[in-house]
């Protein structure tokens, strides 16, 4: 897990030959058989997935050696070694970034070092080899040194000799005559395919997907989706509750779900308890751990939506129903006896509200920004209406998974709930005086407050409009375009805003799209400025990894509103094409390997006119929500079966078969 040290001095050769003599080696002892289930493998192999070149090296200090291979990834590297009298130690560091003298700094925590003893052989005709075996490493650079000077205060890499781990330490020279280098790179992780494809005529849009791609493809190993391969390599369930419905638009990620449901059923406890990891960890999941204070924050609803997302959206994407079966009572007791014992704790009188001991997760700080600027400003971390926000949610998902079920008594039950979370929510946060949630009188408007009660259904009815409104004021006006949030209110902001965009609020669409093509603090364009090719932890460049992918949630955004792809029935038996046409992109385009088959929206503005293509595939129908107000201005190719249904709202909407569909909108 820290590394790999390999000393190829102790090699024996021929011992995997035939006629090799081991009688000299101690016999194998019978020991007592594992415990347990035997199982197959549910979940797609983890495999060697493509060979890379080694990339750019540079030469930092003397005798120490960085190459970039320019992009992130899991995997290992092979070097070759020469010149190196028997003995010589050769550090091999991976990170996923470099300080400002070139050397690799991997941050607190860092697990990523490899050893290699030369066995003195190597010629430069005929170098020794080494390729790692046991353990993998999230990485975009890679350094050769000798083993570091533990201590130093620049740059480093981790790892005393031996497979220690030293962050702060400064690496040392190799010594004069030895020559290393990185011949190749291994990427190796989950091998799902992909299934998704985005681009826009803004490129930093068809970046941003890319970004996401490869932060999830390194974080989807070994059947566990970890938080990052940099450092924790640990399962994270609050990281992968908001990226689930995105990874599936991206991979094939159905066999990684019913893995994923195994683990739920194995780490839930039998008081309906869900941990914060899964597979869980020592130290971090259970109540009076860290981040679960037994005081009051036993129950931690966004970390533990993972529990819920992931099997609703694996129905949704796959039509699969066995993935309700298999956790909707892992669901019930969840919400029927591990909850309740914590909404009474959160110091108020609402029977449901509750805290936790995390929330709206690694909120802007302001700390990039420059002075004077809107975004100078520390986001709130919201704790206690993020988490009832999500608690509503949850009830939400298991009132839908009971009525796919045909449990109509339990998804009453559980729509009660909803509502009397609702009411809860409304009474202790609603400001009637200022129109917005919040926690106290002089608390300014957060995005996140807003946020999440939009996303959930929790704002009456008569007040949606009017918050959506304020919502797209502090986007585009107070915060100069930027989404001033947390993970859980990144993970809805762009959604929210498109639905509002659909219900008639102004500049709502526009407000979104500033959002994602924003290149200043905290933005996606921001982090790809400066040249990172997945996606950071925070929103600052200080983010300890380049390799998280909780905040990349705006991809799905790029699939389900901007191409506007969304499944109205599960397995996309029934698709909506509902494009998000905002002022100043040209084209949009998106297809998704469902399992029907190809589903595709692609959208061009050229001049006055709007062209809408969409792709239905077999034993599919669609409704096309065509951004309109007159049918007579609308031109659809294979008219015979496209049949117009209505209005809504400011769209003209039309049921089709399985097809291929043009529709041309002439704007007057």
């Amino acid at each position: 897990y820290l590394g790999e040290t390999y000393d190829a001095r102790q090699e024996i050769p021929n011992w995997d030959k035939s006629g090799f003599d081991a009688s000299s080696w101690p016999a194998a002892q019978v020991v007592e058989a594992p415990k347990g289930q035997m199982r197959a493998q549910r979940g797609d192999a983890t495999r060697l997935v493509a060979n890379w070149p080694a990339g750019k090296r540079s030469n930092p200090k003397p005798g120490v050696s960085v190459w970039d291979t320019g992009q992130q990834r899991s995997g290992w590297a092979t070097i070759d070694v020469y010149g190196a009298p028997a003995g010589t130690p050769i550090q091999i560091a991976y990170s996923d970034k470099t300080a400002e003298n070139g050397t690799i700094t991997a941050g607190a925590g860092a697990m990523q070092v490899d050893y290699y003893i030369a066995k003195g052989t190597g010629t430069a005709q005929k170098p020794e080899v080494f390729t790692p075996q046991f353990t993998y490493k999230g990485h975009q650079y890679i350094q050769i040194s000798a083993p570091v000077k533990p201590g130093g205060a620049e740059g480093g890499g981790g790892g005393g000799f031996g497979g220690g781990n030293d962050p702060g330490g400064t690496p040392e020279p190799l010594p004069g005559g030895v020559t290393v280098s990185v011949v190749s790179v291994h990427e190796v992780r989950t091998d799902m395919p992909a299934s998704g494809s985005f681009s826009a005529s803004n490129p930093l849009l068809t970046q941003i997907e890319k970004n996401m791609w490869a932060a999830l493809a390194e974080n989807y190993v070994s059947g566990i989706i970890t938080d990052t391969p940099q450092c924790e390599k640990n399962g994270w369930t609050g990281d992968a509750a908001l990226s689930v419905p995105t990874a599936a638009l991206q991979f094939d990620a159905e066999r990684q779900f019913w893995k994923s449901f195994q683990d739920i059923a194995d780490a839930q406890e039998p008081t309906g308890e869900l941990t914060l990891l899964a597979p869980t960890a020592r130290g971090y999941s259970h109540v009076g751990q860290v981040f679960k204070p037994a005081s009051n924050g036993g129950a931690s609803p966004i970390w533990e939506a993972f529990w819920f997302v992931t099997p609703w959206k694996s129905y949704l994407r796959y039509g699969d129903g066995r993935a309700l079966v298999a956790t909707y009572p892992l669901m019930q007791k969840y919400l029927d006896n591990w909850i309740p014992l914590w909404t009474d704790k959160d110091g108020d009188n609402y029977k449901y509200t509750l805290t936790a001991g995390l929330g709206d997760w690694a909120p802007v700080t302001g700390a990039d920004a420059p002075e004077g600027a809107p975004t100078k400003w520390r986001t709130p971390t919201i704790i206690a209406p993020s988490v009832t926000a999500y608690y509503a949610y949850l009830a939400k998902i298991a009132a839908d998974t009971a009525r796919a079920l045909g449990k109509a008594d339990d998804a009453r039950r559980y729509d009660l709930l909803f509502e009397n979370i609702k009411k809860d929510f409304n009474a202790k946060w609603w400001d009637d005086k200022a129109g917005f949630y919040r926690e106290d009188p002089t608390q300014v408007f957060v995005q996140g407050m807003a946020v999440l009660p939009l996303a959930f259904g929790l704002v009456p009815d008569e007040k949606r409009a009017d918050l959506a409104a304020k919502l797209v004021e502090d986007v585009v006006n107070t915060r100069a375009g930027h989404a001033m949030v947390g993970i859980a209110s990144m993970r809805w902001i762009l959604p929210v805003l498109s639905q509002a965009a659909d219900e008639g609020v102004a500049g709502a669409a526009d407000a979104a799209y500033a959002i994602m093509a924003q290149t200043t603090y905290p933005s996606y364009g921001y982090w790809i400025g400066m040249g990172w090719t997945a996606l950071g932890e925070y929103w600052e460049k200080s983010s300890r990894t380049r390799s998280h992918h909780m905040y990349g949630t705006g991809t799905q955004w790029l699939y389900e509103n901007l191409a506007g792809i969304q499944a109205m029935e599960p397995g996309y038996k029934r698709i909506a094409f509902r494009p998000t046409v905002p002022t100043g992109l040209d084209h949009a385009e998106a297809s998704y390997d469902s399992v029907r088959g190809k589903i595709a929206s692609s959208w061009t503005r050229s001049g006055s006119a709007l062209t809408l293509e969409v792709t239905v595939p077999p034993n599919a129908t669609g409704m096309v929500y065509v951004p309109g107000s007159d049918p007579s201005s609308v031109t659809v190719g294979d008219a015979a079966n496209a049949k117009f249904a209505g209005k809504q709202g400011n769209r003209l909407v039309y049921n089709v078969d399985s097809g291929r569909y043009h529709f041309t909108v002439a704007r007057r």
